[in-house]
């Protein structure tokens, strides 16, 4: 049941991803997953129907608790357990090619629950919940 939750989150992450392209604009939100070229011959482990591809967005991060996408296709994973002192990650796709390039970690605690809410990301301890202005 654990490598089926590990395959249907790496699973997620392509999806938004092809969902929410770094480099969107309000313009041009159309999805083009038809598009979207399999980055992994293996579809990241994935049995999927045919004209379904997948890849693995981000790997080695630790067990995730919670996800969450910004409309600038940024994703923010809440973390299980501290990663070199932080509870959560940023991952940006800086050059559309599908595959998180750029990390960035914060939060000095773990918790649960992780959510985006009118520009501001929102993510909780076990005790508090910390709000984050999201900007550039």
């Amino acid at each position: 049941m654990n490598r089926f939750l590990h395959k249907l989150i790496g699973l997620f992450f392509c999806l938004s991803v092809a969902a929410f392209p770094a480099h969107a604009t309000d313009a041009d939100t159309t999805i083009k997953s038809a598009n979207i070229k399999s980055y992994n011959s293996d579809n990241g482990g994935l049995q999927l129907p045919e004209g379904f591809s997948s890849t693995i967005f981000a790997d080695g991060l630790g067990r995730s608790r919670h996800i969450a996408v910004n409309s600038n296709g940024d994703v923010y994973v809440k973390l299980d357990k501290l990663k070199d002192g932080h509870g959560i990650i940023r991952l940006r796709d800086t050059n559309g090619d599908g595959k998180a390039d750029g990390t960035k970690g914060f939060g000095n605690y773990t918790g649960t629950g992780i959510a985006i809410k009118n520009g501001y990301l929102y993510a909780s301890s076990n005790t508090t919940v910390y709000r984050y202005k999201l900007d550039s």
